[in-house]
């Protein structure tokens, strides 16, 4: 048993190494993370937008949002917002109502119930109307914008790039452990990844909202073609394959609102694989693309997951390896369960400090946006690495229940949200 053990030991230490080889270039990602991140000139023009906001009951939340967009530093008269509705019997309706430039859309077909369905049908009824629209802007109803958020997104618009996303943020930092976990996984995607990725290979990774695309594209496409549970990795696949120009504006903020479950949390991390798996050709067809190409930001999106999950996968089956190789060596009287347990022990203890020490890295990199207390950001870093566990046990979950549906976000009562209006100047 103890021959096993090291045996084991060995082909995990092989593992560990190739891990490392992957996270390599992702080491560099993070380094640039702490720097500054690129300015982008003053726009010569003032560009018009529609504001286009799937909202399926949701009356609680879309208020603040409203306000948010009538509040931007950016011509009205250029901004028209639309929001996707299921029936004029919604009270989300009654809202809309009262703010100037808001139509209601209510969409016909209800048997389609994804966040991308929903889209789809607003792009066939808009196309089919006389509009000058430069591009869209898609956001969730839970969000809220920072003043400067349009004006900043502009700037790179008018460069040229035919898509751009801002920084997200957390309206509910505070809610829970699960909901702070949630916010420092899309501060740390953006932050530490596509920071990086838009500065040097002019593209990113998609993250559900929040984010601008032509109208020049959505012509070329014959409207919005993203339908499946995770339309957002969709997009970032369709963009690696047609090498379309991304910005990412660390000084554009917006703010969303985390789910505070961990049933929620992970109900959404099993919808997000079953997304994911359902762009298997797209993503096939991209990479192929990318490696034709030669074109290094298009592999990375394609592969950005891969970095991660090689490592998780091979600590979780080692760890499960060494766990039923001690149990049998204990059980059946044979040495080395000692060995076994102890090894799966301190991989299991040099994760976890490793994970904490990562969500501090988070917070401490953001800290004058994040707006985590004291004592909720310990709580919250200690059980960082239970938050993530969801991922590794989803996968498990997701391959005996592949009918996962899009299920709606229960959101709580408004939140309001203290947005920093002076950060882009201190920045």
């Amino acid at each position: 048993m103890y021959e096993i053990v090291r045996q084991a030991n060995f082909v995990f230490l092989g593992l560990l190494i190739v891990s490392g080889l992957l996270l390599i270039y992702r080491l560099v990602y993070h380094i640039y993370g702490y720097f500054p991140a690129k300015v982008f000139p003053e726009a010569r023009k003032n560009h018009k937008y529609a504001i286009v906001i799937p909202a399926r009951y949701e009356s609680r939340v879309i208020e603040e949002l409203l306000i948010s967009i009538k509040s931007q530093e950016y011509p009205a008269n250029l901004l028209q917002t639309f929001v996707i509705v299921e029936s004029l019997e919604d009270p989300t309706c009654n809202i809309c109502g009262r703010y100037d430039d808001v139509e209601v859309f209510v969409r016909p077909n209800l048997e389609i119930k994804t966040k991308g369905g929903a889209l789809k049908q607003f792009f066939s009824m808009i196309s089919e109307q006389d509009n000058d629209f430069d591009a869209y802007f898609i956001f969730d109803a839970d969000n809220v914008l920072s003043p400067t958020y349009i004006s900043e997104l502009n700037k790179s618009f008018d460069c040229g790039y035919q898509l751009g996303l801002g920084f997200r943020n957390s309206k509910n930092w505070n809610s829970s452990w699960v909901a702070a976990g949630c916010a420092a996984l899309f501060i740390g995607m953006n932050t530490y990844q596509n920071k990086c990725r838009s500065r040097f290979f002019e593209t990113a990774l998609m993250t559900g909202t929040g984010f601008y695309i032509a109208d020049e594209i959505i012509r070329k496409m014959g409207g919005w073609t993203f339908e499946t549970l995770t339309e957002d990795v969709e997009l970032s696949f369709f963009v690696a394959l047609h090498r379309i120009k991304v910005a990412y504006h660390e000084t554009a903020e917006f703010f969303d609102e985390q789910p505070c479950s961990f049933t929620t949390s992970w109900k959404q991390r099993i919808r997000w694989l079953r997304g994911y798996h359902q762009n298997k050709q797209l993503r096939k067809k991209a990479l192929k693309s990318a490696l034709r190409e030669r074109n290094f930001g298009g592999i990375e999106v394609t592969l950005a997951y891969l970095p991660i999950l090689f490592p998780v996968v091979s600590i979780a089956l080692y760890i499960t390896f060494m766990i039923v190789i001690g149990v049998i060596a204990w059980w059946s009287g044979l040495g080395g369960y000692d060995l076994a347990f102890g090894g799966a022990l301190v991989v299991f203890g040099g994760v976890y400090f490793f994970l904490v020490l990562y969500f501090l890295a988070i917070m401490w990199g953001n800290r004058r946006r994040v707006g985590l207390k004291y004592n909720n950001g310990l709580i919250a870093a200690c059980m960082y690495p239970v938050f993530l566990s969801q991922f590794v046990s989803s996968y498990f979950i997701y391959f005996f229940k592949k009918d996962v549906k899009w299920e709606a976000i229960e959101r709580t009562t408004n939140i309001k949200v203290q947005i920093n209006e002076d950060y882009d100047r201190r920045s």
